[in-house]
């Protein structure tokens, strides 16, 4: 633990495990709503999350590469990616300095289906926002958001 982290621990004696929970099933509310915004596009949001990790990964990457950032063995992940090929969402190539080595890329059909599932997502939100909430909630919403990027980020760089 760093020593920043144990003093912050320190300064905080309170147990914050009841609002931890709290946002744990908000969030998992939340990210429902979202998968049922991406239902139209035809695409599973499995399929679309790991478009979203090829995009992620600079638009090419190899299928351990992708099984990590998944959470799954490799081995698990060669069903869905045969899928996305037989949708012309993706294309499995040699990587160019070592032919034993496979890439995977979006196909423009790829990049395309992303960004319109993206919009429609985003679209949602906005609206709904506006016809929700507030423009005081609106910017307080903005600011949690900042503040789980960072939960969500801090997790990544412990290794978690």
């Amino acid at each position: 633990m760093s020593t920043d982290r144990a003093a912050k621990s320190l300064l905080v004696p309170q147990d914050y495990t009841p609002y931890a929970a709290d946002l744990s099933r908000q969030a998992s509310l939340f990210l429902r709503r979202l998968r049922r915004q991406s239902r139209s596009s035809g695409i599973p949001i499995a399929q679309l999350m790991l478009l979203s990790n090829i995009e992620r990964l600079a638009g090419a990457a190899s299928p351990s590469e992708l099984a990590a950032l998944e959470g799954v063995r490799p081995q698990n992940l060669s069903a869905t990616l045969a899928e996305l090929e037989k949708q012309a969402l993706i294309v499995r190539q040699s990587a160019a300095g070592d032919k034993r080595k496979v890439v995977v890329s979006l196909t423009q059909l790829g990049v395309d289906a992303l960004a319109a599932n993206r919009v429609e997502r985003e679209s949602w939100l906005a609206r709904s926002m506006t016809q929700h909430l507030n423009a005081a909630e609106i910017e307080l919403l903005r600011r949690a958001g900042i503040l789980l990027e960072r939960l969500a980020q801090s997790d990544a760089e412990e290794g978690s």
